[in-house]
C-alpha cells in the first residue's frame, strides 16, 4: 500500500472535524481530503511501522508481560508500539545519564512500564478485531475446526501487516487513537520516571522512618480513572518492601486532611483514627500504600465500624461525596480512605425544568446518603472487614457505626467555632484543588466505550457525533451547556471528564485550566459553614435513623448506594 494510498480518505476521516482544512472545489459536505503536505505525519510513521511484520520474540515478549486473552492482540499491534518503546527507551537513557543514583534499570523498568500498555490499547481494539475475525470466519477465509483454532489462524495472520493495515485502512479512526495513546502512555511513563528521579530524596525522608526504598521491584497502573491525557495512578514498590501510591495531582487536599484528622485525635476522637503519610509536590505526589488486612477479634471489627460512623459524620459536614468501595480499604480496625478529591464538594444550579424526581434527589444530597460511605451494597473484599478471615454482616454492627458517627457529630458541634475560625483547620483547604462530579463516572465510561463501536471509526465526524448525547439533558440541568465542550475535549483524547473547584470559590476549572467563572452560587467552604451551623439534636436523630434504615434494608450485592452525583 502506498503513501498516497493511506492518506486520502482514511486519514482524512481520521481527522476530527476541527482539524480538517476547507478547501475550494471541497465536496457536498464543505471538505476536501487532505493531502501529504497538510496533514500530520502518523500515517506515513504507521506505514514504516508496518514495514517489519511481528517477530517471534516481540510476540514471546508481550506473551510474557500480558494475560493470554490480551497477548494475540499486542502481537499483533507490536510494530504500532515501537515507536512508543523507542521514545520510552530515549527517555530512560536520559534520565539514567542525568541520574546516577536512579532507583531502576533501562530494561527491567521498560518491561514494567510496557505491562501497562495492554490495558490501555486492548480495549480499545478488540471491538473492533473482534467482529473482523467473526466476519473473516464467516467468509472462509480462516482455516481451523473450531474457533480456537480460527482464533489463533485470525490473529496469526495479523501478524502480516497488509491484513491489520487494512483494517486500519477501514477504520483510520481507530488507527490514529491507538498511535495517539502510545505517544501518551510513553510520556506518561517518561513523566513518572522522572519524578521520581526529582523526588527521591524527599520520599527517603517523608515514609519509612527515613530508611532507604531502595530500587523499583514492581509497578501497577491499574488504579483509578485517567485523566488530562492519560496520567495513570501508579502503586509503586520498592525493594525495601515500601509501597507508595503516586497520584499525578495536587495531593494538598490529602495532606490537610491528615492534619484534620490529627487535630481531631488531639480533642478527643474515640476511636483514634489512624494518620497516613503523604509528600504533596505541587502538580503530583505520593502517598502510603494501604494494605488490607483482616480484624483478629469481634472488638476490632466493632471499633472499625466505629470509625466508618465518625468519618460518615466528618464527611457530612465536609460537604463530601461519592466515597464509594473504592475509596475505602479495611486495614485491620481502621477503614481507611484512600480518594480525598471529593471534599468541600459545591451544589450545581436548580432548575424550575426539573425532573419529577429532583425533590426526592435532593432530599437525599442533603443528608449522609449523599456522601456514599454508608456499607450498602458494598461488596465483601477489601473495602469491608473480615474476622478470622470469613465475612463479616455490617447490619451486625450497625449500633457500632451509629455511635460513632453520633460521638464524632458532638464532638464536631462542640467545637465548631474554631473549626470555623479564619486560622483553623478547615481554612488550610482553602486553594486546594478538589473534584466536582458533574456526571457519574460510569456514564463518561459508557459513552467512551460506545465511541468505539466499529461504526464510528470510519470517519471522526462519526464518533464525535456520539458525544451529541452530553446535550442530552441540558434542557433539565442548563448549566451543564457550559461544560459539555470541555466534556467532548476530554472523551476525544479518551479521558475521563475532569472539572475541579477550590473550597473557597465558586467558579469551575476544566482539565486544561479553563475557567468557567462563577459556576456555583456558593463555595464548598460557605456550604461547610453553613452545615456546621446547622448541626443539632434534630437533624442528628434525623441522620442516624437514616443510618439506621439504610442498614436494616441493604441494596442487592453490587448495587450502589443511593448518591446525589450518581445521576445524570
Amino acid at each position: 500500500m502506498s503513501r498516497a494510498e493511506f492518506n486520502s480518505s482514511a486519514l482524512y476521516n481520521a481527522l476530527p472535524p476541527r482539524e480538517r482544512v476547507a478547501r475550494p472545489g471541497a465536496d457536498r459536505d464543505g471538505m476536501r481530503r487532505a493531502h501529504d503536505d497538510e496533514t500530520p505525519g502518523w500515517p506515513a510513521e504507521l506505514e514504516g511501522d508496518f514495514a517489519r511484520p511481528t517477530t517471534d520474540e516481540e510476540a514471546a515478549e508481550w506473551a510474557e508481560l500480558c494475560g493470554p486473552g490480551e497477548a494475540p492482540f499486542m502481537a499483533a499491534l507490536a510494530p504500532l508500539t515501537r515507536r512508543g518503546r523507542e521514545s520510552l527507551r530515549a527517555g530512560i537513557a536520559e534520565l539514567l545519564d542525568a541520574h546516577a543514583d536512579a532507583p531502576f534499570a533501562a530494561a527491567e523498568v521498560e518491561r514494567m512500564l510496557c505491562a501497562a500498555l495492554p490495558a490501555v490499547l486492548v480495549p480499545l481494539v478488540s471491538r473492533t478485531l473482534v467482529p473482523e475475525l467473526n466476519a473473516a470466519r464467516t467468509r472462509g477465509a480462516l482455516d481451523g475446526a473450531d474457533a480456537g483454532a480460527s482464533f489463533e489462524g485470525f490473529f496469526s495472520r495479523l501478524r502480516r501487516p497488509e491484513h491489520l493495515l487494512a483494517i486500519f485502512r477501514e477504520y483510520p479512526v481507530l488507527a490514529r487513537q491507538l498511535v495517539r495513546q502510545v505517544e501518551r502512555w510513553a510520556a506518561s511513563g517518561v513523566e513518572f520516571l522522572r519524578r521520581l528521579c526529582a523526588d527521591r530524596e524527599e520520599l527517603r525522608a517523608a515514609f519509612d522512618e527515613g530508611r532507604d526504598p531502595g530500587a523499583l521491584a514492581a509497578l501497577s497502573f491499574r488504579h483509578g480513572d485517567r485523566h488530562r491525557g492519560g496520567r495513570p495512578v501508579v502503586v509503586a514498590t520498592f525493594g525495601s518492601g515500601l509501597k507508595l501510591v503516586y497520584k499525578p495531582k495536587s495531593l494538598a487536599v490529602e495532606r490537610h486532611f491528615q492534619s484534620l484528622l490529627h487535630w481531631l485525635n488531639a480533642r478527643g476522637a474515640s476511636p483514634r483514627f489512624r494518620l497516613l503519610d503523604v509528600l504533596d509536590r505541587g502538580a503530583h505526589g505520593w502517598v502510603e500504600f494501604v494494605e488490607a488486612e483482616g480484624c483478629e477479634s469481634a472488638a476490632e471489627v466493632r471499633r472499625f465500624y466505629a470509625r466508618q460512623g465518625g468519618y460518615l459524620a466528618l464527611l457530612y459536614v465536609l460537604e463530601a461525596t461519592d466515597f464509594r468501595h473504592e475509596n475505602l480499604t479495611a486495614c485491620g480496625e481502621h477503614p481507611m480512605l484512600t480518594d480525598l478529591e471529593a471534599l468541600f464538594h459545591p451544589r450545581t444550579p436548580t432548575h424550575a425544568a426539573a425532573p419529577p424526581d429532583a425533590s426526592a434527589q435532593e432530599a437525599v444530597g442533603q443528608s449522609v446518603m449523599r456522601v456514599g460511605l454508608l456499607p450498602v451494597g458494598f461488596d465483601a473484599g477489601a473495602n469491608r472487614p473480615t474476622l478470622g478471615g470469613g465475612d463479616v454482616n455490617p447490619a451486625d454492627y450497625v449500633e457500632s457505626l451509629a455511635e460513632g458517627f453520633e460521638s464524632m457529630y458532638r464532638l464536631l458541634r462542640t467545637h465548631r467555632g474554631e473549626l470555623l475560625a479564619g486560622d483553623g483547620p478547615l481554612a488550610r483547604f482553602d486553594g486546594d484543588e478538589v473534584r466536582v462530579a458533574l456526571r457519574p463516572t460510569r456514564s463518561y465510561g459508557t459513552l467512551l466505550r460506545e465511541s468505539f463501536h466499529p461504526n464510528l471509526l470510519r470517519n471522526a465526524l462519526d464518533r464525535e457525533r456520539c458525544f451529541d448525547r452530553l446535550r442530552a439533558h441540558v434542557e433539565h440541568r442548563p448549566w451543564l451547556a457550559r461544560v459539555v465542550a470541555a466534556e467532548r475535549a476530554d472523551l476525544l483524547e479518551n479521558d475521563i471528564p475532569l472539572f475541579t473547584t477550590r473550597p473557597d470559590s465558586r467558579h469551575l476549572w476544566t482539565s486544561r485550566s479553563g475557567l468557567v467563572e462563577d459556576f456555583f452560587a456558593e463555595s464548598g467552604r460557605e456550604l461547610v459553614a453553613r452545615r456546621l451551623r446547622h448541626l443539632g439534636e434534630a437533624d442528628l436523630a434525623r441522620q442516624l435513623r437514616l443510618i439506621r434504615d439504610s442498614l436494616s434494608t441493604p441494596a442487592a450485592p453490587g448495587e450502589p448506594a443511593p448518591s446525589l452525583s450518581g445521576r445524570l
